[in-house]
């Protein structure tokens, strides 16, 4: 089992405003009858992965992020979109920069600059026996998935899928750790089949970037979409410092802002208190 080292980043405190952190307990989980929905339709015709945003349908709903409510920049917005082979999905981020990360290892890219992050889980009974598994364990499961997209170096797009749980391929999980919270991931890897564009773009007038990628279904244990279905979802933006070479905090579509000093606090993912991703037929 390989342990991934820590690398520990500067606090966003500023931005943060002394609201809850890495470290602290999590909050109850929502009421599932209240939880946000994010409203994804299936698509007429394949979006063209190129990093713009104008051609998404009108009816995809936004998903907001944002470090601070009150600022305008450190925000983003994601939509998604599907049909019977994809799942698609673009990030409009005010960040004050174009997208950079210098790392080149996306295990860690977390931990090394701008990266976006969708999260999903295909598990028939997403929200039944959501425990940790251990001693400052996470809440995953089977079928919970982690989809971090960034440039690695700040030129080489890669879309990378963190499989939590997965039995059948487990011959080198990997345990992110500093000394307490710790997550354990059975596969990590480029997800075969899927394409990732990012540009450098103005959001709402703010120097930023979009990111627009598509993720094979059968990433996702072979999953079959269908109108009506509801996925367990999260997607976050994790803002890097202005070189691009440490993450300074990051912000969620479900669940608070934080910092990111702490390695396995911020390798969890906690679906527990995720929204739905909602596949809806095409208008």
């Amino acid at each position: 089992m390989s342990v991934i080292k820590a690398v520990t980043t500067l606090a966003f405190a500023a931005i943060l405003g002394g609201g809850p952190v890495c470290g602290e307990t999590p909050s109850a989980p929502p009421d599932p009858s209240r939880r946000q929905v994010l409203s994804a339709p299936r698509l007429t015709s394949p979006i063209v992965i190129d990093g713009v945003a104008a051609d998404w349908p009108k009816d995809a709903s936004r998903a907001s992020m944002a470090l601070d409510p009150d600022a305008e920049e450190y925000r983003g917005a994601a939509r998604a979109a599907w049909d019977d082979e994809f799942l698609y999905t673009v990030f409009e981020v005010a960040s004050g920069k174009p997208l950079r990360n210098a790392g080149g290892d996306p295990t860690t890219a977390f931990k090394t600059g701008d990266t976006v992050e969708l999260f999903l889980s295909v598990n028939e009974n997403p929200l039944a026996d959501r425990r940790p598994r251990g001693a400052n364990l996470d809440t995953a499961k089977t079928g919970d998935y982690r989809i971090l997209m960034t440039l690695l170096r700040n030129t080489r797009p890669v879309v990378f899928g963190f499989d939590f749980v997965n039995p059948a391929h487990n011959q080198n999980p990997m345990t992110f750790q500093i000394s307490g919270p710790k997550a354990l991931v059975d596969h990590a890897a480029a997800v075969d089949g899927a394409v990732m564009a990012a540009r450098k773009a103005a959001v709402k007038g703010i120097d930023g970037f979009v990111v627009e990628a598509k993720i094979p279904w059968k990433y996702f244990r072979n999953y079959k979409p269908k109108a009506g279905a509801r996925l367990l979802c999260n997607l976050a933006v994790n803002f890097s410092n202005q070189s691009g070479t440490a993450s300074m905090g990051k912000a969620y579509w479900n669940g608070p802002s934080h910092m990111t000093a702490d390695l396995g606090v911020e390798a969890q993912i906690h679906p527990e208190h995720w929204g739905w991703l909602e596949l809806t037929k095409s208008n």
